[in-house]
């Protein structure tokens, strides 16, 4: 049996859930939807409930697949998955050249951040800044109904955004930074919806790359984005360093705003992020 996971509130997924199922019927093979919301904090009640030979398409976008890998920590998978992409960001699913990404060895031994003592994965990056507050106001007008220009919202974030100072330790080794805009310590490439923020970051090695976006003026950062849609802002060495490592602490000289891939969380002052 195939059955078809999709998430209701993923963009796009309509189209997705279409293409599986045709894809499915060519095959003359049985299948069933789930509707991902139904199975809310019972995932693994139904995994446990399949059969071995069942597979599984999940479809949903960045935001369900965080949601996946926290539900099912330290979970053994007996029946693949394959992700199917239904989402705004999708930045998990730009590393990858397949349509339908096998999941099963992918959401393993992911890294790992704590905020307050409690333990979150994640599969893109995690960072604190004016990227947090961005995804705060997003998800927020989401939660609310309100349509409102991504594009519109961010200028509306780096406005009010005031700057944080620095401390970091990385592996031992400690770092300070000042007028820091955001900084994100990433696993894959991409974040934000299609930024190349990392794009050395290889996803499934053992290191993750923390880039800081620091001492940089209003005007001249909205003339950074660009560069880092396509992966070249790490060329401006004065206001974009890159760390690598695998065991960071990061404290903020204020609140601020921590997102993971896309999910966001405030007040924070103080994260620290494992591989």
């Amino acid at each position: 049996m195939n059955y078809v996971i999709y998430n209701p509130k993923s963009s796009n997924y309509k189209r997705t859930l279409e293409q599986i199922v045709k894809k499915i019927d060519r095959k003359k093979e049985l299948y069933k939807l789930v509707n991902f919301l139904n199975y809310k904090d019972k995932e693994r009640d139904f995994l446990d409930s399949l059969a071995k030979e069942d597979v599984i398409y999940f479809i949903g976008g960045d935001g369900s697949l965080y949601y996946l890998i926290n539900k099912l920590r330290d979970y053994t998978l007996k029946n693949p998955i394959y992700l199917c992409k239904a989402g705004n960001g999708n930045d998990f699913s730009r590393n990858f050249k397949e349509k339908q990404i096998y999941l099963n060895d992918k959401i393993v031994n992911l890294p790992k951040y704590y905020v307050d003592g409690e333990e979150n994965f994640f599969i893109n990056g995690c960072g604190m800044g004016v990227d947090g507050l961005v995804c705060f106001d997003v998800n927020e007008a989401k939660k609310k109904n309100i349509k409102s220009s991504y594009f519109k919202t961010a200028i509306n974030c780096f406005r009010k955004f005031k700057p944080y100072n620095l401390d970091i330790t990385v592996d031992g080794k400690d770092y300070h930074f000042q007028n820091v805009w955001f900084f994100s310590c990433m696993n894959g490439c991409y974040q934000g919806g299609g930024m190349k923020f990392s794009p050395h970051s290889k996803m499934g090695d053992d290191i993750l790359e923390l880039v800081v976006v620091h001492d940089v003026k209003f005007l001249p950062l909205l003339l950074l984005f660009p560069f880092i849609f396509i992966g070249k802002h790490l060329m401006f060495k004065n206001v974009v360093s890159l760390i690598k490592g695998k065991n960071f602490t990061l404290k903020t000289d204020q609140k601020t705003y921590l997102q993971a891939d896309g999910e966001t969380r405030f007040p924070v002052c103080e994260v620290t992020i494992k591989r």
